[in-house]
């Protein structure tokens, strides 16, 4: 990411932003209407290469320091909470990362990643050699196994955020600034647009359009909410850019007027 001029600076604490629930919930419903699979567009399929290729440096430039990543072969989560991976990463310099793709975890199967696998997905291209997961079995890793480790350590470990809907916004807004623009399209749709619709989408809130709170009965715990649908699609290009980046541009706009 540094060779591409973005922005890794391991002693530069951020900024934990709250949720903008309007734009959490419009995200959501762009993200409700995207196509599953959009990648005979030019646009998309470029959006989708290039986050494969900068996820592949970002994995390997953490590996080159010293961290260790570990495919988890057990059913389920490998952490209990973001603290436990917190400690692992900090006493360890090792982290468990969920596989796309578990033998041992049925959920993990599906219809799309043959398809995805068919359709020349880059993020479900082969990387390297098979590596020892938890259990010691050899696991080929795949281009999504490397952008879930390198998310979980520069969105999650290295600041401390949460797997909540606060702590994954502000998983999005550090780890994708270390991401091209055209790749932070893709991103987006992988961690900002799923977490919206799971925690913001049409199907969490009530007629009138606001959302249950913990403590009141139609409140969905986080460990019950429904996953995402895959999505191969890219969100509005503003959702893909920071408040700063959003107000610079307008800034800049008025200028010219």
């Amino acid at each position: 990411s540094q060779n591409r001029g973005l922005a890794y600076n391991p002693d530069e604490e951020a900024v934990y932003a709250e949720v903008d629930l309007d734009r959490a919930k419009a995200i959501a419903d762009e993200f409700n209407a995207l196509p599953e699979m959009n990648l005979d567009d030019p646009e998309t399929r470029e959006a989708y290469r290039a986050m494969a290729d900068e996820t592949v440096e970002q994995y390997e430039f953490l590996e080159q320091s010293g961290v260790k990543f570990v495919p988890w072969a057990g059913v389920g989560e490998p952490y209990i909470n973001s603290q436990e991976m917190i400690e692992d990463v900090e006493n360890n310099n090792r982290l468990f990362y969920f596989k796309t793709i578990n033998p041992q975890d049925p959920e993990t199967f599906s219809e799309d990643v043959a398809q995805y696998i068919e359709d020349g997905h880059p993020l479900f291209e082969e990387y390297g050699d098979p590596v020892p997961d938890s259990n010691g079995d050899m696991h080929q890793q795949n281009v999504n196994d490397l952008f879930r480790a390198v998310h979980d350590y520069f969105g999650h470990a290295k600041e401390g955020f949460q797997f909540g809907p606060r702590g994954e916004e502000n998983a999005w807004r550090v780890h994708s600034q270390m991401y091209s623009p055209m790749a932070r399209r893709a991103m987006t749709t992988e961690t900002r647009g799923q977490n919206s619709w799971v925690n913001f989408g049409p199907h969490m809130r009530r007629e009138d359009g606001t959302l249950p709170v913990a403590g009141e009965p139609d409140f969905v715990p986080l460990s019950k909410r429904r996953f995402a649908d895959q999505k191969v699609a890219l969100l509005p290009e503003q959702y893909a850019m920071l408040d700063e980046e959003v107000e610079a541009g307008a800034t800049a706009l008025e200028s010219r007027r």
